[in-house]
């Protein structure tokens, strides 16, 4: 199986059905460094196609601890 194809197939388990690009990674990086993320001044973000739901609330919030929804994953999200 090519690289492209396992990249594919691992992204069918992912809830928004595909791996994300290294543009996608970029745009955000890109994001947060320019001018436009100037008010940003601390953040926990997943880049992850949703499949770790954090729930974060006002005052501390909590974390959904659930087994990671991504085949062939062995972390906790």
């Amino acid at each position: 199986m090519s690289f492209d194809a396992s990249i594919a197939t691992i992204g069918t388990g992912m809830p928004i059905g595909r791996m994300g690009t290294a543009q996608e990674y970029t745009n955000l990086a890109c994001s947060l460094a320019s001018d436009a993320g100037s008010s940003v001044t601390g953040i926990a973000m997943n880049l992850d196609g949703g499949a770790c739901p954090v729930v974060e609330g006002g005052t501390g919030g909590g974390r959904w601890d659930e087994a990671c929804s991504v085949p062939m994953c062995r972390r906790q999200c």
